[in-house]
């Protein structure tokens, strides 16, 4: 089980962000200068280095949970060999 914590924690940070991100796209959009990325000033880098964060994060679990699994699948295989 994840630690319940830290997923409420990354789940805030990610809300936030996203949200952060929209309200700062539209300013940016809306004071972008003639000849300038309103898209560059919008701060997209950040967004995309918390959603790597996030994403880091849950294949680093779901690769633990399957790995914990396959560990636990073997074992049982092999004991029930030894039961016959």
């Amino acid at each position: 089980m994840p630690n319940r914590p830290l997923v409420l924690l990354i789940t805030v940070v990610v809300a936030a962000r996203v949200l952060y991100g929209f309200w700062r796209g539209w300013h940016a959009w809306q004071n972008a200068e003639a000849g300038t990325s309103w898209l560059a000033a919008s701060g997209a880098t950040g967004s995309l280095a918390v959603g790597a964060v996030v994403l880091g994060y849950y294949f680093t679990y779901w690769a633990g949970v399957a790995r914990r699994e396959r560990h636990r699948f073997a074992n049982r295989w092999h004991a029930d060999d030894r039961r016959m």
